[in-house]
């Protein structure tokens, strides 16, 4: 038995291994990133909204989360329009980079 198990254990290294070719030649290679939807994306993100709860406290800052759901709004539309806080305080707490630890990025915060 163990000739045909080595055997069928190589035969699926085999397979996998070119399985794994093949999604890399037609679906990893040549692909790019569309940063303007992946901006949008983030904008719309409403986790960001953590960053506002030390500036402003928890329930205005889940009442600005919930409005933007509820709206379809980004956060920072949803932030200024209830006016707890200001479009420069807001670009100055909430800064997705420095919320997931991209050490390139250091703006003082």
């Amino acid at each position: 038995m163990r000739p045909l198990v080595a055997d069928n254990v190589l035969r699926s290294a085999r397979l996998l291994a070119d399985a794994c070719e093949k999604l890399r030649r037609f679906s990893v290679e040549g692909a790019e990133l569309d940063r303007a939807r992946i901006d949008e994306h983030v904008q719309r993100s409403l986790m960001l909204v953590s960053a506002l709860s030390p500036v402003i406290g928890y329930d205005k800052a889940s009442e600005i989360a919930h409005r933007a759901h509820d709206e379809g709004i980004t956060l920072r539309e949803a932030a200024l329009a209830t006016g707890y806080v200001g479009a420069e305080e807001f670009d100055r707490v909430v800064v997705p980079s420095l919320m997931v630890g991209d050490p390139h990025q250091d703006l003082g915060v």
